[in-house]
């Protein structure tokens, strides 16, 4: 398998990967030699340095115990002496704790032999100490005195003896320890230096190799698009490769091909375009004439409907007048009627009243009957009374001639009661008469009002719809207008197309086709008018 069929990516991923574990390695290493050496220097502190300070401890705590003893030589009471005892007691506890750490930090043989003879010239120091309290506890100061100054002197020094052979030790191992830490320090540094040095040439090598992998491809895909981009269509490369940049060359080259297809469809679709751009002009100019004429005919339409409009709302105007009379008209009727229903029910009561006088005129006509009948019995009587009665009898006789003038006078208003009567009957009938005839005219007065109210909405919805109609005929005379605006800008538009057409074919001419045999000349420069000095198409 080649370099060249591996991905991109799986180049790079490789050559990081590469990189990535030298440098885990060389981190892993430093961090193995500083883990080393940081037990080492552990060790140091934790072991030796601690056994120096608790060896060191227990010979402080041995002198302090020494003052003590010597001070219990001179107790000079019992009290005294238990204090200083128990005293002693509690740093005997102390070194016997700080022993017990002592032996577990040993680890090896050297140090545990120290530690037992110490320990052992510690016990004998103790028997020393032990006599030395019984010899207190008797109360024998001078032998106490003796046994401290010879034998217990002599067996301290023993002791601390082997105290400071202890710490002289440890403190020669731990300087032996700081020297191997220091040779494994400068080791590490060099292991660590020679790592990153073979890290840094292997790195460096991949990255040239892996660069170099993709680079040359990259540059013959350059070199490939410099060509189409100076016009040449005829430039070809072979790839073999399977990787990301073999593809790029390999589309590069069928863009190549697609190119060469779409310029030459391009060259012949251009010189279809001019001559359809010339037809469409003709077209448009054709249009645009019977457009102006629409236009023309629209506005005599829309002022002809105007003064329809005009009218109509005049026959409308008139209308709400004629219905506004109706109805005042039929008020006025309405209120005749009215009149007349009184006028009628006044000759009712007339008639009725006169009707009741010719009844008391007939009660007054009877009363001058019985009158005058009494008169003329009174005569009568006057008559037989001879001259006694003259007097009565003139009486008689005046009344009776007064009961008859008063018949006569009662028979004449009754006639004419009677004829008032009969011509308040006539009357009343004339009325009532006139009283239905005003309620027909009433009625159709009223009949006029609603036809007229009928004819007044009609005419305001035909006003209204004439309204309508004008201002559609007024949007379609704008629409008309605005059409042939279209249509001018639609020709200037079918121009700019041409124009275009004709900078298109000048500008794929300055592609280099493999038909193109007669071009041999190199590639044919291209043209220096800028794309924004083309005519641009209305956006309208």
């Amino acid at each position: 398998m080649k370099i060249s069929d591996l991905k991109i990516g799986v180049r790079l991923s490789a050559a990081f990967g590469i990189v990535v574990a030298l440098l885990i390695g060389t981190t892993l290493l430093g961090v193995r030699n500083i883990e080393s050496s940081v037990v080492r220097m552990n060790g140091i502190v934790s072991q030796r340095y601690s056994l120096i300070a608790s060896s060191t401890q227990i010979k402080n705590n041995g002198y302090k115990a020494s003052g003590i003893l010597s001070n219990l030589l001179l107790a000079t009471n019992a009290d005294q002496a238990k204090k200083y005892m128990d005293d002693y007691a509690v740093i005997r506890k102390l070194n016997a704790d700080t022993y017990a750490k002592f032996e577990k930090q040993l680890t090896d043989e050297q140090s545990k032999a120290l530690f037992r003879s110490q320990f052992q010239a510690r016990s004998d120091y103790g028997q020393s100490v032990k006599k030395f309290f019984s010899l207190i506890a008797a109360n024998n100061q001078e032998a106490a005195r003796d046994v401290y100054q010879g034998e217990m002197a002599r067996l301290q020094d023993d002791y601390y003896t082997l105290v400071d052979k202890m710490v002289d030790f440890q403190a020669g191992e731990m300087s032996a320890d700081v020297d191997k830490a220091t040779a494994e320090g400068r080791r590490a540094k060099l292991q660590m230096g020679i790592i990153a040095l073979c890290a840094l040439l292997i790195s460096v090598f991949t990255a040239w190799f892996i660069t170099r992998s993709i680079t040359r491809p990259i540059r013959s895909a350059v070199v490939l698009a410099e060509a189409v981009a100076g016009g040449d269509l005829t430039h070809r490369l072979d790839t073999t490769g399977k990787d990301e940049v073999s593809r790029l060359l390999a589309a590069l080259g069928k863009m190549t091909d697609s190119l060469n297809v779409i310029v030459g469809s391009v060259r012949t679709g251009t010189h279809a375009i001019t001559l359809a751009s010339q037809e469409v002009a003709s077209g448009n100019m054709d249009l645009s004439t019977r457009t102006e004429q629409q236009a023309s005919a629209l506005e005599q339409t829309a002022a002809a409907m105007e003064q329809l409009t005009s009218t109509v709302k005049q026959n409308a105007s008139n209308a709400q007048q004629a219905n506004q009379i109706a109805g005042d008209a039929s008020a006025v009727a309405v209120r005749g009627g009215e009149a007349v229903d009184r006028v009628v029910d006044t000759m009712n009561t007339i008639n009725a009243s006169s009707r009741k006088v010719v009844e008391i005129i007939s009660v007054i006509e009877g009363i001058a009957f019985q009158t005058n009948i009494l008169a003329l019995n009174a005569a009568v009587e006057a008559a037989r009374a001879g001259e006694n009665g003259r007097g009565f009898a003139v009486v008689a006789g005046e009344v009776r001639s007064l009961a008859q003038r008063s018949a006569v006078a009662a028979k004449e208003i009754k006639a004419l009661i009677d004829e008032s009567v009969d011509q308040v009957d006539t009357g009343t009938g004339i009325v009532e008469q006139a009283g239905d005839t005003i309620r027909q005219v009433v009625k159709s007065i009223t009949a006029v009002s609603s036809i007229v109210n009928e004819m007044s909405a009609s005419s305001l919805e035909q006003s209204d719809g004439i309204e309508q109609i004008n201002h559609a005929i007024t949007q379609m005379d704008q629409v008309t207008q605005e059409n042939a605006a279209l249509v001018e800008e639609s020709a200037a538009a079918a121009q700019a197309l041409r124009n275009q057409a004709d900078a298109l074919a000048s500008t794929v001419a300055a592609f280099r086709l493999d038909g193109d045999a007669h071009r041999t000349g190199g590639l044919v420069p291209r043209p220096t008018r800028h794309a924004s000095s083309m005519p641009l198409l209305s956006a309208t």
